[in-house]
């Protein structure tokens, strides 16, 4: 939209979540005009399990994006509090 409105999807009814899977927020990744300069912006987003997905209104690929910490990072910084308490600050 030109006014900035974010377009958010949700899955069809006959595209059944299945119940071992996780959904992840996943937005386009375009800037700029798309579509031959048809829409000044996309500004697309959905929730879709895990993998490379494109975006449906320009065809740009969609970037998965982060909630928070990752697993990796939360150990790091553990581990950086752990070396302070222990005087051995890298």
């Amino acid at each position: 939209m030109a006014d900035g409105t974010i377009l958010t999807a949700t899955r069809p009814k006959w595209a059944a979540k299945s119940s071992d899977s996780m959904e992840y927020l996943y937005r386009c990744a375009s800037e700029g005009a798309v579509n031959n300069g048809l829409k000044p912006t996309c500004i697309f987003e959905i929730k879709l399990e895990e993998g490379p997905h494109n975006c449906p209104i320009c065809g740009n690929e969609l970037q998965l994006i982060s909630n928070g910490l990752t697993l990796s990072e939360i150990l790091r910084l553990g581990q950086r509090e752990v070396d302070q308490k222990k005087g051995t600050n890298k």
